[in-house]
Parts: C-alpha cells; structure tokens; sequence
C-alpha cells in the first residue's frame, strides 16, 4: 500500500463536494478520525456512494469496480455479492480522491463473510414523527435485545433515524441471524402497534418507525459510523452512548465540522464494543 509520502495528491481539491465543503476538507476530516473510524470499515465489504461533482449533481452507488480504481481500494466477490475494501487510511483518502461520499459495509468481514459479526436494525421514522419517538423506538429496541441477551449501541444516521446495532461473535450464519431479526422486529411491531411497523412503503411510515432489519443478509449493507453522507449539511453517522440519546438529541448536530471535535474529547463512545462475545439467542 502507498506510504502516506507515496499517496497521489488529491486532485480538484478545491472541487466542492457539499455547498462550501471541498474535497480537501473531505479528506482532512477522515484523517482527523481515521483511528476510531476505521476498525469498522477496514476490510469489511463496502458498497460506496459516489458525488464526482458533488451531492447537488448526479450520484451512483457503486459495489464492484466498473473502471480503474486507486489503488488502495480494492474490489472482489464474496457469496456471490461483488464489493469494494479498503484497509487503511490510504484507502480512507483514495474513497475521497474518487468523491466516494458515503461507506456503507456489510455486517460481515471479507475474513468470515459467511457469519455476521454484527446485526442492524435500522429505525426510519415516517417523514411526520417527532424525532423524541425515534429515540424512544431505539430504548424499546435496546430493552428487547438485552432481554434475550443482547447488548446493543446506538447511532445517528446523519439523516432522520437511528441505528441499532448489537455486536456478534460471529457463530451464527446468516439464515439464523436474518431469522432472528425478522422475528425481532415482528415482535416490536406486535407489542407496539402504535410506534413501530415492518412495511417500507412511505404511507405506512406515517407516525410510525419503519424497523428495517434486511440490512442482515449477505451484500446487504448499513451506513458504517462515521461516515459523512450525501446531504445539506455533510452530516455523519454519529456513534453515541445511549445516555446521549434523550428525548432532546438533534442528529443534525453532528457533522464533518463538530465530529473531529467531538471525537478528541470522547473517542470511545461504543467503549468495550470490540470485547463483547454474544450470539444471537437459539430458536
């Protein structure tokens, strides 16, 4: 891999990415958190989002290599399903070199792509909920996990929801886990009718939380933490504790410009993350 000395330079680094965000300011906000960012996406598989001329303009979403690619990013196939990886900060600045905006990675790693080490269950409320009930959504979610053994933490989604994801050994196989959290989330929706629904279509959405929980499955993919996304305002996918998510959180707050801060001051808000060894509940 390039040595930070070898590493092409940016080229446009002025080009603008979000109004009055460049590429340059892209590339310094992932090297200021490149450290906690990376053990989540470093040789994972990657689905990315592209903006060659920024989030105003056309945007593709890209899984394989359809041309030449830096080359800290890498492409293959794994079950079938083509992906990109990274494994470094190299790989951090090459995605920006190529206005890859947004990282999305699988809940496996190309190591063990046959079992998830993670599962995400994404909360995307209908477009009139207050966001106070997508908070209260994930404390359900966290509550109904730990009760069949389950720690789980919480993120922004640098849009309107919340993920909440529980870490795995990584035993189970994707049929056991895509089961589990298929039944999981037709149990919130049957023990809370009111808040929750399983059905994706925007009408059903309306004062509900839709509980996503196909992003379990192989090729599926989920915003990875601290990745900026595509939207007015660069916001990022914010891993917090679940003693910041409160009825009073605003996820607009964290962007490229507030995470670095944030992240010097509390860089392990999903501490003991990495040192949990649970599997999901047996059938």
């Amino acid at each position: 891999m390039p040595s930070p000395d070898t590493q092409p330079p940016l080229t446009h680094p002025d080009k603008l990415l979000w109004p009055g965000v460049t590429k340059a300011d892209l590339a310094a906000y992932w090297q200021a958190v490149a450290k906690v960012a990376l053990p989540g996406i470093a040789k994972r598989p990657l689905a990315i989002v592209r903006c060659p001329n920024g989030i105003d303009g056309p945007r593709f979403f890209q899984k394989h290599a359809h041309s030449a690619l830096p080359a800290a990013i890498r492409s293959g196939t794994l079950l079938g399903q083509p992906y990109l990886a990274i494994d470094d900060e190299q790989g951090l600045l090459a995605m920006t070199q190529i206005a890859a905006i947004e990282l999305h990675g699988w809940q496996a790693t190309e190591r063990n792509p046959e079992h998830p080490d993670r599962l995400v269950f994404d909360l995307d409320p209908g477009d009139d909920l207050p966001f106070g009930r997508v908070v209260e959504a994930a404390h359900i979610v966290r509550d109904h996990l730990a009760h069949v053994g389950l720690s789980s933490f919480c993120r922004t989604t640098g849009g309107h929801g919340l993920h909440v994801v529980a870490p795995l050994s990584g035993a189970a196989g994707w049929d056991a886990v895509r089961d589990f959290s298929h039944a999981t989330a037709e149990a919130l929706t049957q023990a809370h009718p009111a808040l929750f629904v399983e059905i994706s279509r925007k009408e059903a959405r309306l004062g509900h939380v839709f509980v996503d929980w196909l992003r379990n499955g192989p090729g599926a993919t989920a915003i990875e933490s601290y990745s900026p996304r595509a939207r007015l305002g660069a916001p990022v996918a914010m891993p917090l504790r679940w003693e910041d998510v409160t009825s009073g959180l605003k996820p607009h707050v964290w962007t490229m410009l507030t995470v670095p801060e944030r992240v010097a001051s509390d860089p392990k808000p999903w501490d003991g993350y990495s040192a949990i060894r649970q599997d999901i509940p047996e059938s």
